[in-house]
């Protein structure tokens, strides 16, 4: 991987605490104007979500002999997440096929619901280019109500405020550790990753005010190593949780920052604990990588 330096302006407020997602990001007002059931989901989940569908879910659509069919699919190796995308939005189905779970949802007034709490609301140029392809076959559906499509956010909607970036790292991220040949002494990683959308991998290194980010070919790669980026990474996914199995190695990986921050590990019993701990990671790592679902992309 090649670095990239980045030299695009300062756009982001670094660290404000100040942001109102209601007001000033995030707009799911008509998702909500719409919401058929009691309990309508928080914006902070919503969030999320939106996070999560840019990195691993698929708007897909098919043409029968007389109207489209639409759906919103997530792939995913282990169903837990699905299980609580479907408890978040109150629709959908998890069901299994083969090695993989996968969450689908098809009824015409549950797309409804999903296009409102997409549009406008999405980040990636990718995902905003399948989503209006996707809007504009749905409009043609006979008995429909045109819903018009809003101008996508931009990158900088994406900050420490917002849990956005947490649904992100839960589809494409990764929480690493390097060994050093000294027992005591390794590194530790945060990355993440995107084909085609260097914008938003640059705009992270603003957000996390530090890291590097690296491109191969079409691949573009954020990462954060040093212990000060690494502490507002950790401050940031205190306040907005992993929902996924990622929960574990990060919890993993912050107790080894925490060990790395407190210096030298003083007795032989600790330096065993140590190198389980650090075990423990990598084999996360590798598990997370090997089974890291794709389709529809």
């Amino acid at each position: 991987y090649n670095l990239v330096e980045n030299n695009q302006p300062e756009t982001l407020k670094k660290g404000s605490s100040e942001t109102n997602t209601q007001d000033n990001s995030f707009n799911f007002l008509l998702f909500k104007d719409s919401y058929p059931f009691h309990h309508c989901p928080n914006d902070y989940d919503l969030i999320w979500l939106l996070g999560f569908i840019e990195g691993d879910g698929s708007f897909a659509y098919y043409k029968t002999s007389n109207f489209y069919s639409h759906s919103l699919v997530i792939n995913q190796k282990h169903p837990q997440v699905l299980y609580k995308i479907k408890k978040i939005l109150g629709f959908g189905s998890v069901k299994q096929y083969g090695s993989y779970y996968r969450y689908y949802t098809g009824k015409k007034e549950h797309i409804e619901l999903v296009i409102h709490l997409c549009n406008g609301n999405l980040v990636l140029n990718k995902v905003n280019k399948r989503f209006d392809k996707f809007l504009s076959t749905y409009n043609l559906r006979p008995k429909t109500n045109t819903i018009n499509s809003i101008p996508s956010k931009k990158e900088d909607h994406v900050d420490l405020n917002n849990p956005w970036i947490s649904g992100f790292t839960d589809a494409e991220g990764c929480f690493s550790i390097i060994n050093r040949k000294d027992r005591e002494k390794f590194y530790l990683t945060y990355k993440i990753g995107n084909n085609n959308e260097p914008y938003i991998i640059q705009h992270l290194k603003k957000v996390f005010l530090g890291g590097s980010v690296y491109q191969k070919d079409n691949h573009f790669i954020f990462q954060a190593a040093s212990q000060e980026t690494l502490g507002v990474l950790i401050s940031y996914f205190e306040r907005f949780p992993l929902k996924t199995e990622k929960t574990i190695p990060y919890k993993r990986w912050k107790k080894l920052y925490y060990r790395q921050i407190d210096g030298k590990v003083r007795t032989g019993r600790a330096l065993n604990r140590l190198d389980r701990l650090k075990k423990s990671l990598k084999k996360d790592e590798l598990k997370i990588e090997s089974t890291k679902w794709r389709s529809f992309k």
